[in-house]
């Protein structure tokens, strides 16, 4: 029956090992030894020295109970007291600096690699196509740059470190176990494999409260996000009940999560306590037989069940450890995941010939959409072969019913998205043939969204080039009459805006837009809505900034409010995802019903 037992728990063993490498816990160690090992070498190889002395230093630790008790206790050997006392505090004292240093190495190898894997995120999001964020919401990303990035180094700290530690101390203490009383070790390590079966059993139960422990996380980041940057909407509505119920509930499932977790980490402790009292207790029984019946070492047997008793720790530990990586693993495979999602931009090697608005280039379209065709994830079509041509110096603005394809024109522009069909032009260059950097840095663009970073009004208006002198930044606010706003204020241009700009008024934000796309001053200045959220005496310093730019930039802008439009050198109608007429304002309002109609309601008074 032993030997029936024994092959089962192989077989299962086996077993286990197969779906742990299928499941890829092994080929994502790999991967990850493959990445970093060879970066920190130097310092591992040193941590595994260290790890040698305190592993060699615990195993000659019980090895030296025999001599303790043989030569103090039984012989009573006066003269080999003090060696022997000082040979133990010399030991321990070995121990402890080489676990200290151990430590301090892989905190500091932990430290280097939790920012490398963050700046490998941060660099492959930053290349990634608009699309990768409608997929990709800012709390499953938090979620990835946080936990999944500190899994990194407790999965190689937890084998490479403390693993090998507890491994190297635990076969130490076997071989002095071996050595003292083979016998012995062979009855108790009869019980070791309940040990291995009990910890199997735990790690089957740790990948699904894994996955729904990330993703509450996920939850809770979402929640406390739209909390803070939609408060006012959340008091406004009254929202609060609702806002805390929802987060009590997710925090309430992330802490049974995590107690079922606890209970599952703290499990193999009291299953190892009982292995090792079993095993202590064989031990005992069958050295009192042997003392009963013949001659036995009294120092042999201390030394044999010191090393017993002191391998229970880091048995413990590398039972605890597998539990541990089996959580570790799964935050690192959705790390993983994210990288190997690539979506990146096209990005052509053309650059664009300069200065862009020389005299004599006007024959060259500034901008150009010829039969584009596009939709968002191949669905309902947007544009619908679409032509316009903008002049070198020519303002136009672009109308329409919301959804007809105006602000969609922006983003094929700037190579956000590429066309499904027909083809974007630059100056006459196509571009998804032109260098994305080289594309972007001709055009000056100014959103709906109005984004403000967090940091001072200075650091939003130069985007933090140094280059960009106080008197450009003045400059800039005057035209959109801002200077005298930020200059009453304490700290000046040094003021801090809050997060997402939230210390700042709506029509603050939107001036502040415009003025960090005039310090810029691109040849190519598309607007957005730019004047939404202005009163009537900021609106026409905006249009007057605009009409002074005439014949020096080429302007597109996008308007509902036809008070913004009306003075441009020609209008398109955007409809149904086509040009549908293009003229003056007279001319439109003359000519085509859409446009007298909204000419009608926004002129009526």
């Amino acid at each position: 029956m032993p030997r029936l037992l024994t092959r089962k728990w192989w077989a299962d063993r086996i077993a286990n090992w197969i779906e742990q490498i299928r499941e890829g816990d092994v080929e994502l160690f790999l991967q990850i030894f493959r990445e970093y090992f060879h970066r920190f070498w130097k310092r591992y190889v040193l941590i595994f020295m260290l790890i040698g002395i305190a592993s060699a230093a615990t195993a000659v630790t019980a090895w030296l109970v025999k001599d303790v008790v043989n030569e103090v206790f039984v012989d009573r050997n006066a003269e080999m007291l003090i060696p022997l006392v000082l040979m133990v505090l010399a030991i321990f004292t070995a121990r402890g600096f080489s676990i200290f240093l151990q430590m301090v190495l892989s905190q500091r190898i932990s430290n280097a690699m939790v920012a490398d894997i963050q700046k490998r995120l941060i660099r492959h999001v930053l290349t990634q196509r608009l699309d990768f964020f409608s997929q990709n919401g800012s709390d499953t990303l938090l979620m990835r740059f946080n936990q999944g990035a500190q899994a990194f180094n407790q999965i190689l700290n937890l084998v490479l470190v403390n693993g090998l530690r507890d491994f190297a101390t635990l076969i130490g203490l076997i071989i002095v176990m071996l050595i003292q009383d083979p016998i012995l070790a062979l009855v108790s390590f009869t019980v070791a494999p309940a040990a291995f079966y009990g910890v199997s059993v735990l790690l089957k139960k740790m990948k699904d409260i894994s996955k729904e422990e990330l993703a509450g996380f996920a939850d809770l980041n979402r929640l406390v996000r739209e909390t803070v940057q939609g408060i006012s909407i959340v008091k406004a509505y009254n929202l609060e009940g609702a806002q805390r119920n929802s987060s009590a509930n997710v925090i309430e499932g992330i802490r049974q999560r995590r107690d079922r977790m606890a209970a599952l980490q703290a499990a193999p402790s009291p299953l190892l306590d009982t292995v090792t009292g079993t095993a202590v207790s064989l031990a005992i029984l069958y050295a009192g037989f042997r003392m009963m019946s013949d001659s036995y070492d009294a120092g042999t047997f201390m030394s044999f069940l010191t090393a017993l008793l002191m391998a229970t720790d880091p048995a413990r530990k590398l039972s605890q450890m597998r539990v541990k990586l089996r959580r570790s693993f799964m935050a690192v495979q959705m790390v993983f995941d994210l990288l190997n999602k690539d979506q990146s931009e096209a990005n052509g090697t053309k650059l664009l010939p300069g200065p862009l608005m020389e005299e004599g280039a006007a024959e060259t379209p500034a901008i150009a959409f010829q039969s584009v065709n596009f939709s968002y994830n191949n669905k309902t079509p947007v544009l619908k072969g679409l032509d316009l041509e903008v002049a070198p110096g020519e303002m136009v603005a672009l109308v329409g019913p919301s959804g007809a394809g105006k602000s969609t024109l922006f983003k094929l522009l700037l190579k956000f998205h590429a066309p499904d069909a027909g083809r974007v032009e630059l100056f006459g260059n196509d571009v998804a043939e032109l260098d994305n950097a080289a594309l972007r840095g001709a055009i000056s663009f100014v959103g709906q969204s109005n984004f403000i970073f967090a940091g001072s009004i200075r650091d939003n208006l130069s985007l933090r080039n140094h280059a960009v002198s106080q008197d450009q930044i003045e400059a800039a606010c005057r035209a959109v009459g801002l200077h005298d706003d930020i200059a009453a204020l304490p700290k000046g241009y040094d003021t801090d805006v809050g997060e997402l700009g939230t210390l700042i008024s709506g029509g603050q934000a939107q001036r502040l837009n415009m003025a960090r796309a005039i310090i810029k001053d691109a040849p190519i200045l598309l607007l957005d809505e730019v004047t939404s959220a202005l009163d009537a005496e900021n609106e026409q310093l905006i249009k007057d900034y605009i009409r002074a730019q005439a014949q020096h930039k080429t302007v597109l802008v996008i308007a509902h409010r036809l008070s913004t439009v009306k003075e441009a050198d020609r209008i398109a109608l955007v409809q149904d995802g086509r040009i549908a007429a293009q003229g003056r304002h007279d001319e439109l309002a003359a000519t085509n019903s859409y446009y007298e109609k909204i000419v009608a309601l926004q002129f009526a008074a």
